[in-house]
């Protein structure tokens, strides 16, 4: 995904430059980099939901306490998302 994304984002940036006119271009730039940062903030939730939904589902018979289940999560959450920063 992340190898897709970098391909992407400069062809839409260039293509949001050259379609808008100067005065309108920054508008443009703002909308591409909000939704931008939407799409990020989404996909962060998405995969919590995820994996929290898998460790629950696999941890279901086993003896851990909420906490430890939490703890799985987090962990799984912070390995998905650690490339990104």
């Amino acid at each position: 995904m992340g190898l897709g994304t970098a391909m992407i984002m400069p062809g839409t940036l260039s293509t949001i430059t050259t379609t808008f006119q100067p005065e309108q271009r920054a508008k443009g730039v703002a909308m591409w980099s909000g939704f931008g940062a939407a799409g990020n903030a989404a996909g962060g939730i998405t995969t919590a939901i995820a994996i929290g939904t898998l460790v629950f589902a696999i941890t279901e018979g086993n003896e851990l306490d909420v906490a430890g289940r939490e703890a799985v999560t987090s962990g799984g959450l912070h390995l998905t998302r650690s490339p990104y920063r």
